[in-house]
């Protein structure tokens, strides 16, 4: 079985939503693009740096100041926001480091690595 990074708690899958349902969405990496899926059955794409973006639109929320972010927002849910930033950061990495999908490096590299299935002969059975 191929290592497969834990992100989340779950196997290369990061959820966030509000504080109501925090898993509503889940984003995940594949052929270099973030997708995300949502509990209402929305789907979309986001490239690396839409991603990246919508990270640092986060992070700017929470601000420089730990003790200001915390006054604004009740209980965890600074630290919660604080650790989908950093948890995401992490999922684009991976989503470049698999290429874009019109890159031909990466669509080469990908196909190698897709797994084969390979029919042998048995001795047995041959005439």
């Amino acid at each position: 079985m191929p290592n497969v990074p834990i992100i989340g708690g779950k196997s290369g899958v990061l959820t966030f939503g509000p504080r109501e349902n925090p898993e509503r969405d889940r984003y995940w990496a594949e052929n270099g693009i973030i997708h995300v899926e949502s509990d209402n059955n929305s789907y979309e794409t986001l490239s690396v740096r839409d991603f990246l973006l919508r990270l640092k639109a986060l992070s700017d929320m929470l601000g420089n100041s730990k003790q200001a972010a915390k006054d604004l927002m009740p209980g965890d849910e600074y630290d919660r926001t604080r650790r989908f930033v950093e948890e995401g950061v992490d999922l684009a990495r991976k989503a470049q480091e698999q290429g874009m999908p019109t890159d031909k490096d990466a669509v080469k590299e990908a196909n190698r690595r897709r797994k084969k299935t390979v029919v042998m002969p048995s001795a047995k059975h041959q005439m």
